[in-house]
């Protein structure tokens, strides 16, 4: 697995950030949105969503509360358990614009198959946080606006089943950092935006 130190991943810093100092603040979503319905604004969504709170899943379950998002519960949650072992999931559903947007979290300890390609941090905790997104909106032109969220252009590509999978990876002291976007090859295919964070207890 492929990794490298970032000097100019925004985020990454805001994660080491977050990881001295945890904050819940809860502001209104649409306060640091584009007024505009289109893919700057969703990248910009996952963003404040996910890329700027990991690895505080309470900061992102108290924004979502703060917005009145729907929380997912019983079978409606279920449906999107991993089939890799978590210890917990949280999600919400929400409309921006009219489009239904599904907002899931999880924490875990990592697979085996993960420890042996990242020993380093094979005794961490991983955090993770998913933006699934509407159909119809247009795959290339959000991968390009996370991509310049996030500072730099994509470290790889790959075929996963049904779906295209673009991934930037960065290392810290203390933390992996991956963020994905999977874009379904052809419609009606969902497609994501997910960041993990791996932090070294």
């Amino acid at each position: 697995m492929d990794t490298k130190k970032s000097t100019g991943w925004s985020w990454i810093l805001r994660a080491v950030a977050v990881g001295a100092a945890l904050t819940t603040t809860s502001p209104t979503l649409a306060e640091g949105l584009p007024k505009k319905p289109g893919p700057a604004r969703t990248a910009k969504m996952f963003d404040l969503l996910c890329l700027s709170k990991l690895p505080d899943i309470k900061a992102i379950a108290g924004l979502a509360t703060a917005n009145k998002f729907a929380k997912l519960e019983g079978k409606a949650l279920a449906a999107y358990r991993p089939q890799a072992p978590i210890d917990q999931l949280q999600g919400w559903q929400f409309k921006d614009f009219g489009a239904t947007f599904t907002l899931l979290v999880t924490s875990g300890k990592p697979d085996a198959q993960f420890k042996a390609e990242m020993p380093a941090y094979a005794n961490s905790v991983n955090y993770a946080c998913s933006l699934i997104l509407p159909n119809k909106f247009a795959k290339a032109a959000v991968l390009a606006a996370l991509g310049k969220i996030i500072g730099r252009k994509r470290d790889d590509t790959w075929e996963q089943g049904p779906m295209q999978v673009h991934a930037w990876k960065a290392t810290t002291d203390k933390f992996f950092i991956q963020a994905f976007h999977y874009a379904g090859k052809a419609r009606p295919n969902s497609s994501l935006l997910s960041a993990s964070i791996f932090v070294k207890k």
